[in-house]
């Protein structure tokens, strides 16, 4: 996974309702950025920022990265992907620089080149997560995921693309309850994205155990010819173990192979628990980046972080 791949992919977080939605829910204002090379057609990038009230750059909460397409001319040599992503990647920081950031941003994986922006003293930090690359086959998964995905069919749970919203919040509330913290999502939030980006970009992926009663629940951004993002997921506390959430990632995959989406993002792999459970699908562990302003508060995070480590 590499800029050249990166290169020409479209991204469901540049979607006019996803921009809308957080518009109306955390009150921000989508910026609009589309620059290209001395007026050319290409290099281009197509970008939007959001911007608090003092006009700053914030990355809004439940937002995994900026949306950013990158297109370069028609060729084929990596040196003049790369030559050509230097001079946009100045120009986005220069941008940044001039406009500052509120928090921390992250930059969409793939980008694995930020350069520019340490040229331009940005703190810059690196995160992970897991990508598949469609045509996916199951048996490039692990055996213990196939025996999981075995289970949950043979005791009858039924996993199925669903615009059910109210047996998807239920996940999403359990989860929040047995973990301890809140997505800040309420039902009328996911009724209204639903509204503005439709079926075919808010795909609602859910489990239901034998009894009818929802399991598993997962919802994912979908764009063509780019990578579907795994956006929020959730399992109630009595089918952790039933291969609920497992057969639920198959048929969610199954589907997006469907579409003319290039893969998927499962938007994260951070934790060693969550990073463990999404290894077991083979897919490629890709780096992100952070980008954070120097500050005091970033030089004692730093500070703190070393601290750690020592001790």
């Amino acid at each position: 996974m590499n800029i050249d791949e990166f290169n020409k992919s479209k991204s469901p977080l540049l979607l006019e309702g996803w921009l809308e939605f957080n518009k109306l829910k955390w009150a921000v204002a989508p910026f609009k950025l589309n620059w290209s090379l001395e007026g050319k057609a290409f290099p281009n990038v197509k970008t939007v920022w959001y911007l608090n009230k003092r006009g700053k750059i914030i990355l809004p909460p439940l937002n995994p990265y900026i949306g950013l397409e990158f297109s370069t001319t028609n060729t084929q040599k990596i040196y003049n992907i790369y030559n050509q992503w230097i001079k946009v990647s100045d120009y986005l920081s220069g941008e940044m620089k001039k406009r500052r950031l509120a928090n921390m941003l992250m930059l969409p994986p793939g980008i694995e080149d930020s350069r520019s922006w340490i040229w331009n003293r940005f703190h810059v930090g690196v995160k992970y997560t897991y990508k598949i690359k469609f045509p996916y086959e199951i048996h490039l998964a692990q055996t213990e995921v196939r025996t999981n995905i075995r289970k949950a069919i043979k005791r009858g749970f039924v996993a199925e693309r669903s615009n059910n919203l109210k047996d998807v919040y239920n996940c999403l509330l359990d989860t929040e309850k047995r973990q301890s913290f809140s997505h800040n999502l309420s039902l009328e939030d996911l009724n209204l994205l639903f509204d503005l980006l439709g079926e075919n970009h808010l795909r609602t992926y859910l489990c239901y155990a034998p009894n009818g009663e929802v399991a598993s629940a997962t919802i994912c951004l979908h764009r063509d010819d780019g990578y579907a993002i795994g956006w929020i997921r959730g399992t109630k506390e009595e089918y952790l173990t039933s291969g609920a959430a497992v057969y639920l990632d198959q048929v969610t995959i199954d589907d997006l192979q469907k579409t003319k989406a290039k893969g998927i993002d499962f938007c994260g792999a951070n934790i060693r628990n969550i990073a463990k459970a999404k290894r077991k699908w083979g897919g490629h562990l890709v780096p992100f980046y952070s980008l954070e302003e120097y500050s005091l508060i970033t030089m004692a995070k730093n500070l703190r972080n070393m601290w750690l480590f020592r001790k």
